[in-house]
């Protein structure tokens, strides 16, 4: 009997000998916060550190003032830009460096010292494409299981105000162009959060209701009759937000006559078509958008599912070259008085109120005594370099015959950086820029034969990098 109760103690008693052994394995120990206690020398320069960190905030304590010593707002090339512009609390970055980069070119074009699209015109025609965009890929994914992570990926964001380079185009293309004067920015434009928000909860019951109307028999065609009652609904609430969009609108500019004097047109009625015909013409089509992201194959086409912000736009489409390559073609565009769009992470080593990005701007490793691994493919691939911001690069400074430094033209308003403007240092550009587009005129031929291969696609449920 005694040795049948040991038994069965035994038994009992295993499991929890080993989810103990388990738990000190795997959990925070008492015995490993000891070892950190005692391992954690806290001489005078960690303890003057930490008093620092707790009384001011990071960025204004460690910026390395070397970087400053040397630095100016001198540029060998400069591209004449017109006055600043500001996004303000959006996401409408990819939409103003897109209009920002034809801008010089259309002021030029004009005789005008300041020319501004109205990127409220285009944002309101952005939503509502991302609005049809989305219910299509709705109707089309339908019968997958609402829990699946396909369809939570498709319902986690379907109007947010972020895009690419080709869906400004794409816009553009379909539904033209006007100055902002025709139609300037409101209060949605300026702070887009609630109706983004709004627009998003009615969306996402719209997904829900096709699911149900789905399964209950009704085709893609019944389907997409009821797809068109609830786009009127968003057509409506972009309407109270950011009004009707502009159908017709007068403009007058300045031309020279024959003795190079300036004199103002007579007004002119225009369409938005008809306007970006006129000013804008093929200039969107002479772009190329090239990519470093090192964790993919180089010399490569590629195309991203499902990243375009209407279902007949195109989506993200790049060529995968190393940075070395990708900067010679940047030089030639300055060199030639052609602004260039990029794509980076912008949130990194950068100080925002003198407007400096540079590699070295804070030194992390110095500071914390722990590495900071700054190896760009295997920091894409982990999350640590992202596109977070898209702006324009419209100057270069030259020193030995090297590229030292970019000027930026960004979208943050004249109180950012240095009246709007970034000098962002050439060790910058290698570590986070990673999309840049190129004039034709500037590629060479054995880049351009690239985009008649065939492309690469990137799964949409899979990150670009």
């Amino acid at each position: 009997m005694k040795k049948h109760f040991y038994t069965f103690l035994l038994i009992i008693l295993i499991p929890f000998v080993f989810y103990a052994g388990a738990r000190t394995n795997k959990a925070i120990s008492k015995k490993m916060i000891e070892s950190f206690e005692k391992d954690l020398k806290i001489t005078p320069e960690f303890r003057a550190i930490m008093n620092a960190l707790k009384n001011k905030p990071f960025y204004e304590i460690f910026l390395n003032r070397e970087v400053l010593k040397d630095h100016n707002n001198n540029y060998t090339y400069e591209i004449k830009t017109p006055s600043i512009t500001n996004q303000k609390k959006t996401g409408r970055c990819w939409l103003y460096a897109a209009l920002n980069t034809i801008r010089p070119y259309v002021a030029k074009k004009l005789n005008m010292d300041d020319f501004k699209f109205s990127t409220s015109y285009l944002f309101f025609w952005d939503k509502l494409e991302k609005a049809n965009y989305f219910l299509e890929k709705v109707i089309s994914k339908s019968n997958l299981d609402i829990r699946s992570i396909k369809f939570q990926k498709l319902l986690s964001s379907p109007i947010d105000d972020g895009g690419y380079w080709q869906g400004a185009v794409n816009l553009v293309k379909k539904y033209g162009a006007v100055p902002e004067s025709a139609m300037p920015e409101v209060n949605s434009d300026e702070n887009s959060s609630a109706m983004v928000r709004n627009i998003t909860y009615v969306l996402r019951n719209y997904a829900y209701e096709l699911k149900e109307l789905k399964a209950k028999g009704l085709s893609s065609e019944e389907l997409r009759k009821k797809k068109t009652t609830y786009l009127f609904n968003i057509y409506k609430m972009l309407v109270l937000h950011l009004g009707e969009p502009v159908k017709t609108f007068y403009f007058r500019y300045y031309k020279k006559d024959s003795k190079g004097k300036k004199y103002l047109t007579p007004y002119k009625k225009y369409t938005p078509q008809k306007f970006a015909k006129e000013f804008i013409n093929d200039a969107f089509d002479n772009f190329i958008m090239f990519a470093n992201w090192p964790a993919r194959k180089y010399y490569k086409l590629y195309v991203w599912e499902g990243s375009s912000n209407s279902v007949e736009g195109s989506p993200l489409t790049f060529i995968n070259l190393p940075m070395k390559e990708i900067k010679p073609m940047m030089i030639e565009s300055i060199k030639n008085g052609v602004a260039v769009n990029f794509s980076s992470d912008v949130g990194k080593q950068m100080d925002r109120k003198r407007g400096i990005m540079n590699a070295d701007l804070y030194k992390f490793e110095d500071i914390y005594g722990v590495e900071f691994n700054t190896d760009k493919k295997r920091n894409t691939l982990i999350k640590n370099i992202n596109s977070t911001h898209a702006m324009v690069f419209t100057g270069l400074d030259v020193k030995d015959g090297k590229p030292l430094k970019w000027k930026v033209e960004n979208s943050w308003g004249p109180k950012s950086g240095n009246n709007g403007f970034y000098a962002m240092y050439d060790n910058w550009v290698d570590l986070y820029v990673v999309r840049v587009v190129i004039d034709k005129r500037f590629v060479p031929q054995k880049y351009i034969k690239i985009l008649q291969s065939k492309p690469i696609i990137i799964p949409e449920t899979e990150p670009e990098k």
